[in-house]
């Protein structure tokens, strides 16, 4: 294998000697991930190099789907993994494959990596085949990463270094009968988990005893599936909790900084929705005692580079268990970021090139929460919904950040996770950054062929008492899905079927005057001008009304419901449509999707399907 042979350069920053191979300041860095978190890394190193005079180059990788993708543009290189030869015949995802990986940067000069999170970002094997090719990772060691990387291992870390843990195993449970009286000690309820788990796979809960054989062999088979073992530990379930968790950062000379508390307990199946710091409703006193335990694990392990240290906050015992850590940067630290004023990409780069990091500013301003996008549809068991971006115009206020590996145009593959952005507000109190959230997720427009996003959902989780007051568990967004309250938010239906049924007006007038004038083209007599009239039927849960639609003079329509006349002002500028109606205005876009009109009004869709007989149903009866 090649190993760069380049002399070591003189750097301006304050570095110690280290055995471990430094990253150069004008290395080519190696991308091994896609999407947002690749565009995250290239932005950040180029402007680490404006800052610093230094002279990386970025080079991205990527397969054959996304060869028009945002970070393939935006990279310095960019080679399709497919071009190399480990590609032919190989399963699964390109990312995954460590040996067309490393070829891939050894072929092109790389002689840093930065792996970001997700596909090989806390794998130790890959870690280790860059150490023996020499190449540098902007991360921890191979060893750390696998002793932290495992959660039995991480767990008996903790122990030693007194931080707290919640009552478990003691190691890897051996069957169902170990697993078995293991809960017994315990006691019931447990949670099984794998050691090497990750992204929400590998975890069961176990109420009673009768559950235990069919949990444990359902975790088993996942984490065989996705992680090629059966080891599995357990430990007692905190019922009322809040996952909470310590941005942090090591040097290689023994400095561990912490970087306040995350609170991300708004989440569905362990996937992060909604993350915020700091956390609300926990006492200073507390937080202190969480950051202090992370840097004593993290140094402990010897752990160098961003990590975070995931805690399980029980509500009853006021006590926060150390859960795991992810040796890897997250990816919500971009409101750490955002409270503190600080770039984790530079201090990766930092840590890489072995300089002394022992003082590191750190004044927490205000309160940062931020939403993941998703292209998903939550009305239908929040199915992946990729597809072509049609239209994509974000937020662009004051107080909003938005980090997206995507643009207009963009395709949303369905090979990869389907996250579109990650929208972030900042404010000087929580109150402010809520209301700078919701208005910027108000104002969003998105449209994907054939698809949709949360972004609905997301206003409705915002709009909630629970997420307004703050210090919501875990298990909130499960009984908020069925709650009266979230149903309470879509109180819009009479807009949308308004404006709907003024577009299938517009649709349909639009195709009956282009046949009109093809007919006058074609010096054919055409038998009539297209109405101004429409006349429709919409079904709401079995009640029948009649909506007739006629156009009064520029973009004034009326439309009788069931002999109760609206007088409708509707205006389109491209996709964005403004209806006034009742004395108010709203903004809102429309989007045909297969058999459906989906009304997105400031941001909350009503979806409409409909039948080529005009007829069109909706689940509420509020026209």
């Amino acid at each position: 294998m090649l190993v760069s042979k380049r002399p070591l350069q003189k750097l301006r920053m304050k570095v110690i000697a280290l055995k471990r191979k430094l990253l150069l300041p004008d290395a080519k860095i190696g991308i091994i991930n896609r999407g947002e978190a690749a565009v995250r890394f290239i932005r950040g190193a180029k402007e680490f190099n404006a800052l610093h005079a230094t002279t990386f180059t970025t080079v991205a990788f990527y397969t054959d789907v996304e060869s028009d993708a945002l970070f393939v543009k935006e990279a310095d290189q960019a080679y399709a993994l497919s071009s190399f030869p480990e590609f032919a015949g190989s399963t699964g995802s390109p990312y995954l494959n460590m040996n067309l990986l490393i070829n891939a940067l050894l072929t092109n000069g790389c002689t840093g990596v930065w792996v970001g999170w997700g596909f090989v970002a806390e794998n130790a094997d890959f870690a280790a085949l860059l150490e023996k090719n020499g190449l540098v990772l902007l991360g921890p060691t191979s060893k750390a990463m696998d002793d932290l990387g495992d959660k039995i291992k991480a767990k008996e870390i903790a122990d030693k270094s007194k931080v707290p843990t919640c009552p478990w195993s003691g190691g890897f449970l051996e069957n169902v009968e170990h697993a078995s009286r293991m809960a017994e000690t315990i006691g019931y309820p447990v949670i099984l988990k794998s050691a090497n788990g990750g992204g929400g796979r590998g975890i069961r809960k176990v109420y009673t005893p009768d559950q235990m054989e069919t949990q444990f062999r359902s975790v088993s088979d996942e984490i065989f599936r996705f992680f090629g073992n059966r080891v599995i530990f357990m430990e007692a379930l905190v019922v009322r909790g809040r996952h909470l968790e310590v941005q942090c950062l090591a040097d290689s000379h023994g400095n561990v900084h912490t970087f306040g508390v995350r609170d991300c307990s708004v989440q569905r199946n362990n996937q992060k929705i909604i993350e915020e710091t700091p956390p609300a409703h926990l006492a200073p006193e507390k937080m202190k005692e969480v950051e202090a335990s992370a840097a004593r694990l993290l140094s402990a392990a010897g752990y160098h580079s961003a990590g975070t240290v995931e805690y399980l906050y029980d509500i009853d015992r006021k006590e926060a268990y150390f859960m795991e850590v992810n040796t890897r940067l997250q990816v919500e630290h971009p409101i750490t970021e955002e409270l503190f004023q600080v770039d984790f990409i530079h201090l990766q780069l930092r840590v890489a090139m072995g300089e002394v990091l022992s003082d590191i500013p750190k004044i927490p301003r205000g309160h940062v929460i931020e939403v993941r996008l998703n292209a998903e549809d939550p009305d239908q068991k929040f199915a992946p919904t990729p597809g072509r971006i049609n239209r994509y115009l974000p937020p662009l206020l004051p107080g909003i950040r938005i980090d997206s590996g995507f643009e207009w145009g963009s395709r949303i593959p369905g090979d990869f996770d389907s996250m579109v952005a990650k929208i972030i507000a900042s404010g000087p109190t929580r109150a402010s950054a809520v209301a700078k959230l919701r208005r910027a997720l108000s104002e969003l427009q998105i449209e994907i062929e054939n698809g949709t996003t949360n972004q609905g959902f997301l206003l409705e989780l915002l709009s909630s008492k629970a997420v307004q007051d703050g210090g919501v568990l875990t298990d909130f967004v499960e009984g908020f899905l069925e709650s009266p309250e979230r149903k309470g938010v879509k109180s819009n239906w009479d807009i949308a079927v308004l404006a709907s049924a003024v577009y299938q007006y517009q649709q349909k007038y639009k195709n009956e005057f282009e046949n009109f004038t093809e007919k006058v083209r074609r010096y054919s007599s055409p038998r009539q001008m297209p109405d101004l009239d429409m006349t429709m039927k919409l079904n709401l849960e079995g009640n029948t009304y009649q909506l007739d639609v006629h156009a009064v003079g520029g973009p004034v329509y009326h439309v009788r419901v069931n002999e109760q006349l609206v007088v409708v002002e509707y205006v389109a500028w491209g996709n964005e449509i403004i209806v006034q109606a009742a004395g108010r205005k709203y903004q809102m876009q429309i989007v045909p999707r297969a058999n459906a009109l989906q009304c997105e009004v400031e941001g909350i869709p009503y979806n409409l399907p409909f039948d080529t007989g005009g007829m069109i149903t909706a689940p509420s009866p509020s026209v």
